[in-house]
């Protein structure tokens, strides 16, 4: 009976996990079709063609062509990958370091309102990005960072998700540790940098891989910060790619789910723990 179940609930998470992997497994197939094979399955969305729309998985001509016109024949694609990468690095370098910080003084220092304080500053976690955008839009404005890639940075570093999980796992480092450091002599400084921070490396690593994923995939901010076409970054570029430029918009979009999905491969692990650790802990 017990075999049984299993195989079930084997069969059940299976389907769960290919239905979950047929929009990625659509666009890297479709990806590599010519621009003729393109429009004839799906130019009726574009106003092509009559008719009924024909998805499909495999093309019937492998062709690279989609590709090297994308690489070599758009430079405005590099140009917005390069604004991703820049704004993504931005965040998480300083996120991680005013993070690490704050979490270590809430977590390990004591002080009068600590708790009170930290209450308040995570409450601004729970309001949605609607809530905040009129402040937010008249703050930046005011500091003439509209329409650059500050708008989308700065509020992105200062972000007080990093300061939530990491304070979580901090919080419950061992006092032994601590308490050993200072019989020998360490400061404030020693202690984070040469105690707090490396047993904290796999809350760091849980941290680093949701910045990236949320920052990579950004929409809300640069549609309502950023005008200039040049300093999109590429996740809003991408919907100008599907409206004018459909036959490199699969491989496009192909590219641009590589980085996460090797951030996701190689440090899954790391995700895994971090998440768990710190949600035990707290």
């Amino acid at each position: 009976m017990k075999k049984r179940w299993k195989i079930i609930i084997l069969v059940f998470f299976s389907f769960i996990i290919l239905m979950s992997l047929l929009p990625v497994i659509f666009i890297a197939t479709n990806s590599m079709m010519s621009e003729i094979e393109i429009f004839n399955h799906y130019g009726l969305l574009y106003g092509q063609r009559d008719g009924i729309i024909e998805m499909t998985f495999a093309p019937d001509k492998i062709s690279l062509k989609p590709y090297l016109e994308l690489l070599f024949l758009t430079p405005e694609y590099f140009i917005c990958l390069t604004n991703s990468v820049i704004v993504v690095a931005l965040i998480m370098f300083g996120q991680l370091i005013i993070a690490s910080m704050a979490a270590y003084a809430f977590a390990r220092l004591k002080f009068k309102g600590r708790d009170t304080l930290f209450f308040i500053y995570i409450v601004t976690m729970l309001l949605p990005f609607q809530a905040i955008f009129v402040p937010n839009y008249f703050t930046l404005n005011s500091l003439h960072m509209l329409d650059s890639l500050e708008a989308l940075i700065y509020p992105g570093i200062f972000s007080t998700f990093g300061v939530f999980l990491l304070r979580q796992f901090m919080a419950y480092i061992p006092n032994a540790c601590v308490e050993a450091a200072k019989i020998e002599g360490a400061n404030q400084f020693e202690i984070f940098s040469q105690i707090i921070i490396p047993l904290s490396k796999n809350a760091i690593g849980a941290l680093c891989i949701l910045l990236f994923i949320d920052y990579w995939n950004m929409i809300e901010q640069p549609l309502l910060f950023i005008d200039n076409m040049t300093k999109w970054p590429l996740s809003i570029y991408l919907s100008e790619i599907n409206k004018y430029q459909v036959n490199i918009a699969f491989p496009a979009s192909t590219i641009y789910i590589i980085p996460t999905i090797c951030v996701f491969l190689i440090s899954r692990n790391a995700l895994v723990e971090g998440i768990e650790y710190s949600s035990i802990k707290g």
